[in-house]
């Protein structure tokens, strides 16, 4: 007599790989999910210093600024334009001229330093604890 159908220990080893094959695949992704939200931040970081360096470099490209890099009360000054008009950083986000005007948030620190006549260090220190430090030449 041929039985047809399989035995208790061949179903149990088939769910044993097909659970092995599932639990790999949801690591996979859990593995890549992270990744994923880790690359995400990272960029999300750069840009924002990308933004905060741009915008000072801007400001020292069209026109006489003066560094002030002094916290005043509540918040960090940064540097001072020639209209009068103030960068500053609060409660994480870089501001010009008024609380209402954001240039960009998750900012740490920030530090303009004159080097020479027409050379300025701009230091940018993130949220993620990224310094990022760029060179820019004044108004000629």
């Amino acid at each position: 007599m041929i039985k047809k159908g399989y035995t208790l220990i061949e179903v149990m080893v088939s769910l044993f790989i097909f659970f092995i094959i599932i639990s790999l695949t949801l690591e996979f992704i859990s593995y890549s999910m992270g990744l994923n939200m880790d690359l995400k931040g990272r960029s999300s970081d750069l840009i924002n210093a990308t933004i905060a360096i741009d915008f000072i470099q801007d400001k020292i490209r069209t026109g006489n600024i003066e560094p002030i890099n002094n916290y005043n009360k509540d918040r960090l000054e940064i540097l001072k334009t020639f209209d009068g008009s103030i960068l500053y950083l609060k409660n994480g986000i870089l501001r010009y001229s008024t609380d209402s005007q954001q240039i960009t948030p998750n900012i740490d620190y920030v530090f303009v330093e004159k080097i020479s006549n027409n050379l300025f260090k701009i230091s940018v220190t993130t949220s993620m604890g990224k310094n990022y430090i760029c060179y820019v030449g004044g108004g000629l």
